[in-house]
């Protein structure tokens, strides 16, 4: 029997190492990277007192005493603009600052300017201000110091913002995992070149290629092989050397079910499990989801390898099962979590497979005021995976576990999307 999903993934975690590598790369550039190391402020922040609105600067001191019929008039110095150094306040003076712009010395307030009344160089105060009003204090937002995010830290738009705020201007961040990505097939021809007869366009290491990199890989090499064995040894060559950290193929697998069952493959095409097996170790052949049955794993050297189906929707489902969460764990990333839409009534029967996980697409459809999943099953042969335009209509994917026989209509399931969905 194949292993379960569950299984699968158990065995993937334990193979696979975290990355242990780091680099430098520029705060501008590290939104979604992953920190090495504790970030800790360098610095106070703000660095100095500042103004927190365009206004008046002044000593509350100066003040005192002051109301609407008798206001203390105070002589004004030179303006102050961000990011300009200020003269010391003079006594009993005031100043005009900007918003942001350093406090002069001897101030320890701002009037709001919209509530200053100036008379020729004077402003006129008819109420004294509170000490601080308007204006932030050193290290009043974060103090030097201050701890601020663990290594593995994954940095969203927040964590960039308050480390360049602080200074950072370069990042000691895990390094990217370097994955090559192979389609096999002779039949298969790139997307944006003429087909002949019998040929498709390799829709798979696009998908991958993207898949990839919005789960935080690097591509390093990607391409098309042709289904023989001097050509496929380009798969072992990725693994070679540390060029890669893993490889991903598609195509070539279909046979690993019948070796599982122990029928004959000889004369088959689907290769890349007996080049897995020759160059490397075969792990796991077989797995006990549909679709992506013959996804078989294994390693070449230290690289981990992931064999997966040649169909599209069957790349989609075990990418999101298997290879994202390998990704996350060579770039010290948390697993990836599903992504739920929702619960919703089932639109009509859905029959499980024994033995296997099925994941079935779904469009939300509303009937009659309430909104259903109506599950989108392909025209014979029931092979969700074979039919690439099922994805246009998918609004996303249920899935019935391997005990499972069967959905009823009417009965609550859970729909899910993929990341990045």
């Amino acid at each position: 029997m194949p292993l379960s999903v569950q299984a699968m993934l158990e065995l993937v975690l334990t193979t696979v190492p975290r990355c242990g590598e780091s680099e430098k790369v520029p705060t501008s550039q590290a939104l979604g990277r992953v920190l090495a190391d504790r970030a800790v402020a360098p610095v106070d922040l703000p660095a100095f007192p500042r103004s927190a609105v365009d206004g008046y600067a002044l000593s509350v001191a100066d003040c005192q005493g002051a109301t609407p019929e008798q206001p203390v008039f105070l002589p004004l110095g030179a303006k102050v603009l961000a990011g300009q150094l200020p003269a010391p306040l003079g006594p009993g003076g005031a100043t005009f600052v900007t918003t942001g712009a350093m406090l002069p010395p001897g101030a320890d307030a701002v009037i709001l300017v919209e509530r200053a009344q100036v008379q020729g160089n004077a402003l006129a105060v008819s109420e004294p201000p509170r000490p601080g009003q308007h204006l932030s204090r050193p290290g009043e937002d974060i103090r030097r110091g201050r701890f601020l995010f663990p290594a593995g830290r994954r940095l969203g738009l927040p964590e960039i913002a308050i480390l360049a705020s602080l200074g950072y201007g370069e990042l000691e961040v895990i390094r990217r995992p370097r994955v090559a990505i192979f389609s096999t097939g002779d039949e298969l021809v790139s997307p944006g070149a003429p087909l002949a007869p019998a040929q498709v366009h390799d829709t798979n290491s696009v998908i991958l290629r993207a898949a990839v990199e919005a789960a935080g890989g690097v591509v390093t090499r990607w391409g098309i092989l042709p289904d023989r064995y001097p050509e496929l040894a380009e798969i072992a060559a990725a693994c070679a050397g540390g060029e890669s950290d893993l490889v991903v193929t598609t195509g070539g697998t279909g046979a690993s079910m019948l070796a599982l069952a122990g029928s004959p493959v000889d004369g088959l095409h689907d290769l890349v499990p007996g080049l897995l097996a020759g160059s490397g170790v075969i792990l796991n052949q077989g797995v006990g989801v549909v679709p992506g049955k013959p996804t078989a794993f294994g390693r070449i050297g230290p690289t981990p390898v992931f064999a997966l189906a040649g169909w599209p929707y069957a790349v989609l489902v075990t990418f999101h099962l298997f290879v994202a969460p390998c990704l996350a764990r060579l770039g010290g990333l948390p697993l990836p979590a599903e992504r739920r839409l929702g619960r919703f009534p089932l639109g009509e029967e859905v029959k499980g497979e024994a033995g296997f996980r099925r994941y079935v697409q779904v469009r939300l459809e509303d009937r009659g005021g309430e909104r259903f999943a109506v599950p989108i099953l392909p025209p014979p042969p029931p092979s969700a995976a074979r039919s690439i335009s099922l994805l246009l209509e998918a609004d996303g994917y249920i899935y019935l576990e391997a005990g499972e026989t069967d959905r009823s209509a009417g009965e609550p399931v859970d729909v899910y999307v993929f990341p990045g969905g």
